[in-house]
């Protein structure tokens, strides 16, 4: 698996921008309060309308509880929110590939992070909903 932006889309280039983001701001709903919860994250595109979202402490994230209990998020890569639905990464293998994808884009920094870490890291794929993808792309 390699996670490197476009495939199937018609020309990609929604992903290819994603990918060159930084940062994203992700807004779970609290599974405790109900309230919207908004972080900034690394990420890594998986596919044309998929990333990969992940973290180095084990499952005490909030954003990762929340999401677990509520997979509706909502994601903004800084041109305006588009909905998702995630989906915890269960695969150990698969997680760990997310791990290299997210030390690759973000290097050394990354590296650091993730030896610092736990063995109990943690991902999650979200799925931008095409309509909403296909909607904000209309009002550039």
């Amino acid at each position: 698996m390699s996670i490197a932006g476009p495939s199937s889309r018609s020309n990609g280039s929604e992903a290819v921008q994603w990918a060159r983001q930084r940062v994203i701001r992700l807004t779970t709903i609290g599974r405790k309060s109900g309230i919207p919860r908004t972080v900034q994250v690394w990420f890594v595109v998986t596919g044309p309308d998929e990333i990969a979202v992940q973290h180095v402490r084990g499952p005490t994230a909030q954003w990762y509880l929340n999401l677990k209990n509520h997979p509706e998020v909502t994601v903004d890569f800084g041109d305006g929110p588009v909905q998702g639905y995630a989906r915890v990464v269960n695969d150990r293998a698969e997680v760990q590939r997310i791990l290299r994808e997210i030390r690759r884009k973000y290097g050394l920094i990354a590296w650091l992070l993730q030896l610092l870490g736990t063995s109990k890291a943690v991902a999650a794929k979200i799925r931008l909903q095409r309509e909403a993808v296909l909607l904000n792309n209309e009002h550039e």
